[in-house]
């Protein structure tokens, strides 16, 4: 899989790489919702930069805890760049619904000539 130009060895067919995705995503997701809730509170609102720091900071723990340790470092090179963050992680997701699908179309077909759907033809 790539991401951002860089070859990771992923694949959410795999049973080991889908449990660490399935296992981080969610974490991931909350406290991306957490920085969010905390900006829109007056009294708890960041600089720009900041937020910026710890948003990119959450996405590099996720990179390095489903894809392996030091993998955020290739993608985001050392920097806190909040684009290159975003379109990192919204590759993988991306990545992700595109291998779905296919899995279930790949699931549709073989349900379509299946014994027990054969029989009932």
């Amino acid at each position: 899989m790539k991401i951002l130009e860089i070859d990771v060895d992923f694949d959410f067919a795999d049973a080991g790489d889908m449990k660490r995705f399935e296992e981080t995503y969610p974490i991931t997701m909350g406290e991306l919702t957490k920085i969010q809730e905390r900006n829109q509170n007056e009294k708890e609102k960041m600089a720009n930069s900041e937020q910026i720091r710890e948003f990119c900071n959450v996405i590099s723990n996720f990179f390095d805890k489903v894809f392996g340790e030091g993998v955020s470092n290739k993608v985001f090179k050392g920097k806190a760049n909040y684009m290159v963050c975003l379109r990192a992680f919204k590759s993988v997701v991306a990545e992700k619904e595109k291998q779905d699908a296919e899995m279930d179309e790949i699931a549709a077909y073989v349900e379509k000539y299946s014994p027990d759907r054969v029989k009932r033809s």
